[in-house]
């Protein structure tokens, strides 16, 4: 079973590089999700507007600014961008191959490069965390612990995978399966979406690590990987990496 995404390569010379890493574009993550439609926009408007009206769900997913490097006046840092829909993964695609830099909140963002990457899963049994995510219970409401991390994150791929069945986006239902957590905690941080605030949650280290056993685990991986974990997917939160190669 195979996982694409596309890598994309940013350089920019800030005058103060903590400052840009920490808040600007740590704490854009509307602004970061609207320079990402305004791509997909420029290859076809109309699937654009079907995203921002939510009539696709969980359209696309996109990772934490990731800075490698932070030595020198001009640095590098790179964004991973995924989507099942291969409409919306090929506008992205030929979006950005096209453009020089995208505009997040009035700053631009140059880009280098763009890769594409793809990755047989079914032999990677542990994924990390791209991004911060944002669990809620069956009532709706936000977790405030740790404790319930595991249930959560599986009872949400579980809605996932009976809605794509249910849409036939997903020719079998998932059987059984169990998530490990591997990580020495979470930190909890704030975000502010469209003037709304959401609590999200975010690895303590990048070496922390979600792994997935059972039956159906290559599928799940498939859903957790395309789909991400959480809720408000489209806007930053919710996707998995791979060891070593992030």
């Amino acid at each position: 079973m195979f996982y694409s995404r596309l890598k994309v390569n940013f350089f920019s010379s800030p005058i103060d590089v903590q400052s840009y890493k920490q808040h600007f574009i740590y704490d854009n993550r509307y602004s970061t999700y609207s320079a990402l439609l305004n791509v997909i926009k420029s290859q076809n408007v109309k699937l654009a507007e079907e995203i921002h009206e939510n009539k696709i769900p969980r359209a696309f997913l996109f990772s934490n600014f990731i800075f490698p490097n932070l030595r020198g006046r001009k640095f590098k840092f790179h964004l991973y961008i995924t989507s099942s829909y291969n409409e919306i993964f090929s506008a992205l695609l030929k979006g950005f191959s096209k453009l020089d830099a995208i505009s997040i909140n009035n700053q631009f963002l140059f880009k280098a490069n763009l890769q594409i990457e793809r990755y047989d899963i079914a032999n990677i049994d542990s994924f990390t965390f791209l991004s911060p995510f944002i669990l809620r219970d069956k009532k709706g409401k936000t977790t405030e612990s740790e404790d319930s991390f595991s249930n959560l994150i599986k009872e949400q791929i579980k809605r996932v995978a009976n809605a794509l069945y249910e849409n036939n986006k997903l020719k079998e239902k998932i059987d059984d399966f169990d998530i490990v957590l591997n990580t020495s905690g979470f930190k909890k941080k704030l975000f502010v979406i469209k003037n709304t605030t959401c609590r999200a949650w975010s690895a303590t280290s990048p070496n922390d690590t979600i792994k997935f056993e059972g039956k159906s685990k290559d599928l799940v991986k498939a859903i957790a990987l395309y789909y991400g974990i959480g809720d408000k997917t489209n806007f930053g939160f919710g996707m998995l990496g791979l060891p070593k190669s992030d």
